[in-house]
This record gives C-alpha cells, structure tokens and sequence, in this order.
C-alpha cells in the first residue's frame, strides 16, 4: 500500500482526495456557499482557497508517505550489519547483462564499479533487475559496502533534471532519460549508445534520448 501512495499515481490520488477535504472545509468549515450561489467572484475564491489548502495538505501527506521508513531509513543512517544478502543466480545473470551495457554505453564515471557491488542491494531490497534499479542500488553501495563512494561510478548520472553544466553534448556523446513513476534519470552517454541499452533492456522500460533541455517525448 505505501509502495502504490508512493507512487505517480498515488501521489494524483492524494492531491485529489486532500483538494476535494479542503473544498467541504471551505464551504462547510467557513461557510462558504458551495458553488459560490453563482458568483464568479465567490467561485473563484474557493477555488482558489480549495487547491491552495489542498495542495498544502497534500505535499505534508506526500512527505510523510515518502518518508524513509524500515530498511530505507536505517540504510540513510547506517551501513548494514552481518553477512551480505545473496542474490539469485538469475538475477546475477541479468545484473551481468545490464551492467555491462552500461559500461559499453560509458555511463559510469570516472571509473567503472565492479558488477558484484550491485547484488547486495538488489537482493536486500527484492526487486526486479531493471535500469531504475540498478541505478538507484548504484547510490546504495555504501550502505552495503562503507570502503565504495557511489559519486566514483556517476559522474555521468542525475537526477530528476540536466544539470546546469550539461550543456549541449560532445559530437560523441548524448543524453538520455528514462522514467519510472515519479522517479527521472539522466544520463550522459557514447552516441548511439541508446539503441544498444535499450536492446539489453529486461522489462518494458527503455532509456530515450533527450535534446539539451532534458526534453524527450516520454518525459513530462
């Protein structure tokens, strides 16, 4: 349940519920008429006050379900103690194939992690192998391993938005941009490399490539 809240569209669930909350505290609460009797002037009001106290209540709501708990929050705050999880020999072979398109496609920067770094977290965590997460255990390896500095490895990865010293790329370079949910990754790679990712791809997410503002059709 906290996995789909914290999610796209659990976080539209939540803003819509917490407007629609604010919206019977407007009329009810304030004794606002509930559709403004007509008046433009008071229907807009509440509309208004409606999506403002919504959207407040909302972001507090979303900031409580996004919150680190269980094994996040501890991995925010500690390393990880006793004997390192074990991962499937299937999900090794996958984290193998993916990995080594990433390193043909010059994603890691300025040096290239050992592939075995991935499996304590992937296996800790239960997911599937996929781009998002092998990117995301790529910032965990710390956690699972204190000697590993994940900024090592991703100097060619970012989050959320280009950053602003990523201007237009090299001749032989590119940028692509894949999302899942509300998570947006970024990346500087060989040109071409694209194709070549997306033909190692294992579930229906592909990595596309984005013009200098970050801009691709995919990413909203």
């Amino acid at each position: 349940m906290i996995a789909y809240f914290d999610s796209l569209a659990g976080t539209r669930l939540i803003r819509a519920l917490a407007i629609v909350a604010a919206w019977l505290f407007v009329t009810l609460g304030l004794g606002f008429p509930s559709f403004g009797n007509g008046d433009p002037a008071i229907i807009i009001l509440i509309a208004v006050l409606s999506l403002s106290i919504g959207w407040l209540v909302s972001d507090i709501v979303i900031s409580f379900v996004a919150a680190p708990t269980g094994k996040q929050a501890r991995r925010k705050q500690l390393v990880f103690k006793g004997e390192l999880p074990e991962l499937s020999s299937d999900k090794k072979t996958k984290v193998r194939k993916l990995h080594k398109a990433m390193v043909a496609a010059d994603m890691f920067a300025p040096q290239v992690p050992d592939v075995s770094l991935f499996f304590a977290g992937i296996a800790d965590n239960q997911i599937p192998v996929d781009w998002m997460s092998m990117i995301m255990t790529l910032g965990e390896m710390s956690y699972y391993h204190p000697e590993v500095d994940p900024t090592a490895f991703s100097a060619n990865i970012a989050w959320d938005a280009l950053p602003e010293n990523w201007q237009i790329p090299p001749i032989d370079r590119e940028y692509i941009a894949i999302r899942e949910d509300e998570n947006l990754v970024f990346a500087s790679i060989l040109k071409d490399g694209s194709e070549r990712l997306n033909a190692a791809s294992l579930r229906n997410t592909h990595w596309q490539a984005t013009d200098e503002n970050g801009k691709a059709d995919h990413i909203k």
